[in-house]
């Protein structure tokens, strides 16, 4: 049940409520033993789970949830190592704005050239997103609204959120944390969103500045406790508020006890080479891309790319609207580059210098 594959992997992490996980994975054994999926019988004996993906098995109410929830992992986890395909992805990213308020060092929102082009930048509109969201609905089991730019940018969010509404196994989404008001906070809480990463870096205001350009720490704390504040006025609120950094080699992260009352999560992750993949010197790397088996990224304007990383589409499979998620996902187009990793990923201009697997 990793969240991250080898390149992003989380490297340390700490947690407001530890669980005691030996009772649970004993209990999720003993739900699976029946059933119908002998590989996944084996994966669910074999896991490790973290208090992180403890703290999330908590979130499904019924024993039926929490056995849907483990499959559904089970295919996320398993089908791309096994290069196994199934009818649709297990992970939908949809990126409700394509613009951001940051210009992070480590983010290719660097090219300001890029996005300051209005068909780079923009907003996907509320009747995109339900589209998107009917035809998923029921077949995608996770999706996470975040890709190139900051979702609370969209004024729709609140709108979008009430939609999606407890359609999906794990609704999560990805913020800088700058423009969080009290209205899309509720929204976020009213609409049992599972998961809202806020990304920091650092506890510094003058380190975190200089890696999150145009944002202040302050204003991220002030926040961060707005959430936690609403989200107490909500009884029995599963929603995780998890602060997540990206490692730096000069910004160990210092968790200050004021920042830890606040979230229930505080991790890192690796830093990951994408500002502009481009211009990356090939690394040899020949182990296909797991991204290509486990997601998709439909984009503001309904362009559909299996990888994020790529922000100028060069490897985009299409557009919905001119055909389906499933089509897209089971495309000749999308297939094609499948098989082009399996054998020859240094010959793809940009995968090549790319270090995710």
């Amino acid at each position: 049940m990793n969240e991250y594959v080898k390149q992003t992997s989380l490297n340390s992490y700490w947690v407001k409520n530890k669980l005691d996980i030996l009772p649970l994975h004993e209990k999720l054994k003993k739900l699976v033993s029946n059933h119908y999926d002998i590989e996944f019988i084996k994966y669910v004996n074999s896991i490790k789970i973290t208090q992180l993906q403890a703290a999330e098995l908590q979130q499904c109410k019924t024993e039926q949830k929490l056995v849907d929830f483990l499959f559904a992992r089970y295919r996320y986890d398993t089908f791309p190592q096994n290069f196994k395909l199934d009818h649709y992805p297990p992970l939908i990213q949809i990126e409700l704005s394509a613009l951001c308020n940051y210009r992070c060092v480590f983010c290719f929102q660097q090219n300001s050239d890029f996005f300051k082009k209005k068909q780079n930048a923009g907003n996907m509109t509320i009747q995109s997103f339900k589209k998107i969201i009917d035809e998923i609905q029921g077949k995608v089991p996770f999706i996470n609204l975040a890709s190139r730019g900051e979702p609370f940018i969209n004024s729709n969010l609140p709108a979008m959120l009430e939609y999606c509404k407890d359609r999906f196994q794990t609704i999560k989404i990805n913020t800088n944390g700058s423009l969080i008001t009290k209205k899309t906070a509720v929204s976020i809480f009213e609409n049992n969103v599972n998961l809202i990463v806020i990304s920091i870096d650092s506890f510094d205001d003058n380190q975190y500045e200089k890696l999150r350009i145009n944002g202040k720490l302050k204003k991220i704390y002030e926040n961060v406790k707005l959430l936690h504040d609403v989200k107490s006025t909500f009884q029995n609120c599963n929603t995780i508020i998890r602060i997540s950094g990206v490692e730096q080699t000069d910004n160990a992260v210092q968790i200050p006890e004021s920042w830890k009352s606040l979230a229930d999560q505080i991790t890192t992750v690796n830093y990951f080479p994408w500002e502009n993949i481009y211009e990356n010197t090939p690394n040899g790397i020949t182990k296909p891309c797991s991204s290509l088996w486990r997601r998709l990224i439909v984009n503001f304007d309904g362009v559909v790319n299996p990888c994020d990383a790529d922000y100028k589409n060069h490897n985009q499979i299409g557009t919905i609207g001119t055909k389906t998620i499933q089509q897209l996902w089971q495309s000749e187009k999308l297939n094609r580059l499948r098989a082009l990793h399996l054998t020859k990923r240094q010959e793809i201009e940009v995968c090549k210098g790319c270090n995710y697997v």
